[in-house]
């Protein structure tokens, strides 16, 4: 005797939920994967020594402003800054001062830091990323 009909559409109606589930596992393990990396990146940039030195030029230099806007990666670089490869770094100028911030786009989250002479340092909330696959 088979198996019945209602078991085996049972099995395969449990199968498919195991599926959609497992997807979202996915996309959940991957944006926490981003998250940590954010962490991460946003520590190495905080405690770069580096970095600090040539904030606190800039804080007691504004007329620094200028070259870093004109090529802000370059700039860094060149004082022995390490800029991470996906960051994108801009540098304007308002009423207030300099503004130098480091934004990155992962598969599901977008966020940055910055600096700035009124502000201080701050971290730039982009929000999340539509992973591909929509939610489950």
């Amino acid at each position: 005797m088979p198996i019945p009909d209602d078991h085996l559409q049972r099995l395969e109606a449990d199968l498919l939920a195991r599926e959609r589930r497992l997807r979202t596992l996915g996309r959940q393990i991957l944006t926490l994967e981003d998250e940590a990396s954010a962490h991460e990146m946003i520590l190495t940039l905080g405690r770069d020594p580096g970095l600090l030195r040539v904030l606190h030029e800039l804080h007691d230099d504004p007329e620094l402003g200028e070259p870093i806007a004109e090529d802000p990666r370059s700039f860094f670089e060149e004082r022995g800054v390490e800029i991470p490869e996906r960051a994108r770094v801009t540098a304007r100028s308002d009423e207030e001062g300099w503004t130098v911030e480091a934004r990155f786009v992962t598969q599901s989250l977008q966020y940055g830091v910055g600096w700035s002479r009124r502000d201080g340092f701050y971290v730039v909330q982009g929000g999340r990323v539509d992973v591909a696959g929509g939610s489950d």
